[in-house]
């Protein structure tokens, strides 16, 4: 099996670990984290919530802790909020736990105060696991039950509305939800927005769902509407100024602890009055955002990436980088559309899962790449010159199917002259140094005019031009590999003392060019007509002429380089396999 089979369920399993990795937290905490800086870009606000704050100049001047000071303060407040019937907030939220009875006379007149009929005044549930006792006797535990609750004292549950403080954060600690009822009850939000709608006849668009993304109108301590209590206490700000507005009265100061990360600051933490002031805010301006079912966007995350590989096969690596940035950068450009739109989605998801496919992708190629090159390298470097290794390597696509095809190309076949009668007069020692020499030199010849060594048959070497790489002038260098085969042969026979002569014989032509052999055993070879008159040529024996020294070359030869070459006509002669003669010509200058 080839490897480009094998390596199909790759990018499958690959897509596989894409979709398994949307149900993992850390890569869930990636993917929020990319969808807050997207989608937490702030908005314009209703311009009806003032928030009067306990700050630090307010517990500079009533004491350090809120719940502490005397309940008049806060009564007075109210007072001053509520003096005129004409103009008066539209709701007062008290996000302050005013949980058990304190002095008679300040709770009495807190009591007092906020029954003017605006005031939302703060409740909060802690949960836990509960035993709870079934109609049939039997016990179980309640996972997420109400524990313990804070409520109002009783004099001021009595004149006011309540709604439920508590906030619930996401699995990474930040704040991106808003809840607006808790086991039947209204959260302080979803209070306040009923009490002035009551109070207003605006009409309000509910949230459908009781968890609602919540998309932060302004950022930590962003609200301008902000002044403190102690200002407000003292008459410093006319009461018109809060005419039909939501007022929020809740702490701002750090050592309060009332404080959370939320979606459009994960560095620095937001009050819990701005937190409900964000959730009214979205309340007011209808802002319901919808999630997208996680199991939708698997499925669409799947298509994808099955899109995705089938078409990454056809494509070349910048085509498959266009695609990847196409899809990646288009559905964080869809995401936050769909966000505009009213639609949640996971940002993160799509890009991630299309990139780490398409870095898969890369590192296949690359592991095809290194077996193509280490394959076509083992199987040529045998055969052709480093130069022609390279050109095969560097243009592998050209090569890759070499299961045989007809090409042009020039057939050169060598041997030593006499060598069989030589081989008879000297040791087994000699006659191998002697064959290894010269198998050597004309190694050399024909890497150096960038032939493939096709073989070796005894003392008889043959090698071809214009395969597997198509060459320029591919005669012409089998020709000049002739002849440094001849010049070599004397530097050779003074080295090893032994008069050696070499003959050799060119031809030119189609030949069937391929891989060819057995299941086990398989050269890179070329077979034909024009492989046999080659050899023909270079066996040929001419009456009255000797071989040794001599490049008998064809008429197809001499043709294509008439002008180039000086050659002796040594007439017709009979070619076993030939039904006619066949010309034959002896080489004997090359023109420069």
């Amino acid at each position: 099996m080839k490897i480009k089979d094998k390596t199909i369920w790759i990018p499958l399993l690959i897509g596989g670990c894409a979709i398994l990795l949307t149900f993992f937290s850390l890569f869930n905490h990636m993917d929020l984290y990319l969808s807050d800086r997207l989608y937490q870009k702030g908005d314009i606000s209703s311009g009806k919530i003032v928030i009067i704050e306990i700050d630090e100049k307010a517990l500079e001047e009533f004491g350090p802790s809120p719940l502490e000071w005397d309940r008049s303060i806060y009564a007075d407040v109210i007072n001053y909020l509520n003096a005129s019937f004409q103009q008066h907030p539209a709701v007062i939220g008290l996000d302050i736990l005013f949980s058990y009875d304190k002095n008679a006379q300040g709770d009495q007149k807190l009591a007092e105060a906020a029954s003017f009929g605006n005031v939302v005044t703060a409740g909060k549930y802690y949960y836990g696991t509960k035993l709870q006792t079934q109609p049939d006797g039997s016990y179980t535990w309640q996972n997420h039950a109400i524990v313990d609750e804070i409520m109002p004292y009783d004099a001021l549950k009595e004149v006011t509305e309540q709604g439920i403080v508590n906030v619930t954060n996401d699995a990474d600690g930040i704040i991106r939800h808003a809840v607006f009822s808790y086991d039947g009850e209204p959260s302080f939000a979803q209070a306040i927005v009923k009490q002035y709608a009551a109070e207003t006849g605006t009409e309000i668009s509910y949230p459908k769902r009781n968890i609602s993304y919540l998309p932060f109108t302004y950022n930590v301590s962003g609200y301008l509407e902000s002044i403190s209590l102690a200002d407000v206490y003292h008459q410093k700000y006319p009461v018109s100024y809060f005419d039909q507005k939501i007022v929020l009265i809740g702490s701002t100061v750090t050592s309060l602890q009332d404080e959370y990360l939320t979606a459009i600051n994960r560095r620095e933490a937001m009050n819990g009055v701005e937190i409900h002031a964000n959730t009214i805010d979205m309340m007011l301006r209808g802002d319901d955002k919808a999630e997208l079912s996680d199991y939708i966007q698997r499925i669409l995350l799947l298509l994808l990436l099955v899109i995705c590989i089938l078409l990454y096969g056809k494509m070349n690596l910048p085509q498959m980088s266009i695609m990847c940035l196409i899809i990646a950068g288009g559905w964080i450009f869809a995401s936050s559309f769909l966000f505009d739109q009213g639609m949640v989605v996971h940002p993160l998801w799509i890009p991630a899962g299309i990139g780490l496919l398409y870095i898969s992708e890369i590192a296949l190629r690359f592991v095809k790449e290194s077996y193509l090159r280490r394959q076509m390298r083992q199987q040529f470097e045998r055969y052709v010159d480093p130069a022609v290794l390279h050109q095969i390597i560097d243009h592998k696509e050209a090569y890759q199917d070499l299961d045989g095809k007809q090409s042009q190309i020039a057939v050169l076949f060598v041997d030593i002259c006499g060598f069989t009668s030589l081989s008879e007069k000297i040791s087994p020692k000699e006659v191998v140094n002697i064959l290894n020499q010269y198998l050597s030199m004309v190694t050399e010849c024909i890497m150096q005019n960038g032939g493939t060594l096709d073989k070796f048959i005894g003392d008889c070497a043959m090698a071809f031009w214009n395969a597997p790489v198509e060459q320029d002038d591919p005669v012409m260098k089998a020709v000049q590999a002739g002849m440094d085969m001849i010049s070599g042969a004397d530097q050779l026979s003074k080295d090893l003392g032994f008069d050696l002569g070499f003959a050799v014989g060119i031809h030119c032509g189609e030949a069937i060019v391929g891989n060819i052999g057995s299941a086990k055993r398989m050269d890179f070879t070329a077979i034909g007509d024009t492989v046999n008159l080659a050899s023909r040529l270079e066996g040929l024996k001419i009456p009255g002429l000797q071989r040794e020294g001599n490049i008998y070359i064809s008429q197809e030869v001499k043709d294509v380089l008439e002008g180039r070459i000086e050659t002796e006509d040594l007439g017709d002669h009979i070619i076993k396999g030939k039904e006619k003669p066949v010309r034959v010509y002896a080489v004997k200058k090359v023109k420069l």
